[in-house]
């Protein structure tokens, strides 16, 4: 059983980069949601119920049901195993949840544990990653849009850098690909350039302590 709650397209290189912590801050409220299912094998929980080791990925999605099987396969074939994987559908229109509930019955054992989380009404970008946030359980969170695809040691290497620095996330270079090509997130981090606008992708790994203090 799955655990359910009821287009420039990038593979993921990998590069580490550090962060500031932020202030504790109260943490945002979640949109209504549906659970439809789970799927959860036997693993190393610490007293926090946080699982113990490796990380989460987190898939938004809306509409893309023509992209999320790929999207999935990608985390499917990290070479980082033991991953937990949650898919918040922010109330698609198209068949986008029936495609991804297919594909986690036929794929749960790949992942540690499967958690999809169902919308009930559209509530955008950000709610349906916090969402996934809230209810991941390991120290680490990957976020990744159901129109990404990663390179098979991307997770591995990412998790290894933060594994060792204190940095707060790590990010990736990006391989654009379709009818744009080229690399990007090729700046090396600068904390002041931020105050200029964002020039780094959302495909971001996480602390999950720096998004709670966020």
């Amino acid at each position: 059983m799955i655990r359910r709650l009821d287009n420039t397209n990038c593979r993921a290189l990998w590069c580490c980069v550090r962060a500031s912590r932020a202030t504790l801050r109260k943490l945002p409220i979640l949109p209504p949601s549906q659970r439809l299912g789970n799927s959860r094998k036997s693993s190393a929980v610490n007293p926090s119920g946080k699982h113990k080791g490796s990380l989460t990925v987190a898939i938004s999605l809306f509409n893309y049901r023509d992209y999320i099987i790929p999207c999935l396969e990608s985390v499917k074939s990290q070479t980082l195993k033991e991953l937990d994987l949650i898919v918040v559908d922010d109330c698609s229109t198209d068949d986008s949840l029936a495609v991804v509930t297919d594909w986690l019955e036929k794929n749960e054992t790949a992942f540690r544990d499967v958690l999809l989380i169902h919308h009930k009404s559209n509530r955008g970008l950000p709610y349906a990653r916090n969402t996934a946030f809230a209810h991941a359980r390991t120290d680490f969170v990957f976020i990744l849009d159901a129109d990404n695809l990663l390179y098979p040691r991307c997770l591995e290497s990412l998790l290894g850098g933060l594994k060792h620095c204190d940095a707060s996330f790590a990010y990736c270079l990006l391989e654009k690909f379709g009818e744009e090509t080229g690399i990007g997130n090729t700046k090396p981090w600068n904390p002041i350039a931020l105050q200029h606008g964002n020039f780094i992708d959302a495909m971001v790994l996480h602390r999950k302590q720096a998004w709670e203090e966020a």
